[in-house]
Parts: structure tokens; C-alpha cells; sequence
């Protein structure tokens, strides 16, 4: 396996891990700059992502011959994620019919598996626009067409998760299914069309 970072070679004897996941996390720790974050992976020569959360362990150290890291500074990563953030928000979008059906013909087990996966990736993201907040100057107060401001919309999703979690807490599946629906769908929609214009409101 030849694993480099920004075109730096990195031994492979010094990483431990078994699969993409663990090496990944090994890189990040061990030898990246303080002052630099993951922005691209090449996997064998391809771009990765993870389509769900925790997908790079299904990913075994046998199946990686090549392993390149691309770093940028957080300045770059916050305006990256600000104009590429709307397409992570879409396939987020793309699964919730499918959860919320599942809730809905009682397949609880299977249905829950993948509603907390989506919750994983929502908080990441929500985590990720805290951080955007904080390493750019960006105005979260101001308003937006007809969805009014990223803080207001920030504000509604966090009502509607702790609607969610009081719901799934009284395991009333088909009300559930009906808030990811006809509530939460909605406000990720519209932080999927606001996301791309706060790019130009940033210093």
C-alpha cells in the first residue's frame, strides 16, 4: 500500500489500522499538520466519500493499494463545505422516503438502523456549519429569500430533533414517519437552498 500526504510519502509499517476507517483516523492523528484538515481522499486512485457515516470500515487494509491524502486549511475547508454542502444535504434528502416507509409497514428494527445513521450524519453536519461559523466570517443572521435566516432555520431543526427524540422515545412509529416527512424534510430543504448563498456573505 503507498499512502502520501500532499504528495509526501508516509510509511506504511507505521500505520497500524485494518481498514480505511482506523488508517484514516491514524493519519489524521499521527501526521497531518496542526494546521491542516483531510479536504480530498483518493482511494486507489479515485475520489472517496462516505455515502453514510462509518462506511470506511467496510473497507479492508487488503483493499487499498494506494492512499492519498489532500489537506487544506480550515479556511478552505468552511468555503468548500459552504458551496458543496447543498449535494451531502440532497442524499440525506434522497433517504428519508425510504426511512419514513419503512417506519410506516412496522419494519422497526431495519428502520431504526438506518434513522439513526441519518441522525449521525444530520449532527455532523449541523456540527459542521457550528465550525464554519467560527473559523469564517459569516453572517448566519441575516435572511435568505423566503426560508429567513440560517440561525432561524439552525433554530427550527433543533426543535424538530428534540420532537423526534421525544417521539421515537414513545416508539409511535407512524407519527414518527410523519414528522421526518412533512416536518423535518421541509427544513432540510431549505438549508439545502441556503446553504450555497451564505458563500458570498462571507469576509
Amino acid at each position: 500500500m503507498i499512502i502520501s500526504i500532499d504528495g509526501n510519502p508516509v510509511e506504511e509499517g507505521k500505520i497500524e489500522g485494518g481498514n480505511l476507517e482506523d488508517i484514516l483516523d491514524e493519519l489524521q492523528q499521527d501526521h497531518l499538520p496542526s494546521n491542516r484538515l483531510v479536504g480530498e481522499v483518493l482511494l486507489n486512485g479515485q475520489s472517496y466519500s462516505e455515502d453514510l457515516p462509518h462506511a470506511a470500515l467496510e473497507i479492508a487494509r487488503s483493499d487499498i493499494t494506494s492512499l492519498e491524502l489532500v489537506t487544506l486549511t480550515p479556511e478552505d475547508i468552511a468555503l468548500h463545505f459552504i458551496s458543496n454542502g447543498s449535494h451531502f444535504l440532497e442524499a440525506m434528502l434522497n433517504s428519508l422516503p425510504e426511512i419514513s416507509e419503512m417506519f410506516r409497514l412496522g419494519d422497526e428494527t431495519e428502520a431504526n438502523e438506518h434513522y439513526l445513521r441519518f441522525l449521525e450524519s444530520l449532527h455532523l453536519l449541523v456540527n459542521m456549519l457550528e465550525k464554519v461559523s467560527g473559523v469564517i466570517d459569516i453572517h448566519f443572521d441575516l435572511p435568505s429569500g423566503d426560508h429567513g435566516s440560517m440561525d432561524d432555520r439552525l433554530e427550527k431543526l433543533a426543535q424538530v430533533l428534540s420532537q423526534l427524540a421525544r417521539i421515537q422515545e414513545e416508539t409511535d412509529w407512524i407519527y414518527l414517519a410523519d414528522i421526518l416527512e412533512y416536518e423535518l424534510t421541509p427544513e432540510l430543504e431549505a438549508l439545502r437552498d441556503i446553504l450555497p448563498n451564505l458563500r458570498g456573505r462571507s469576509q
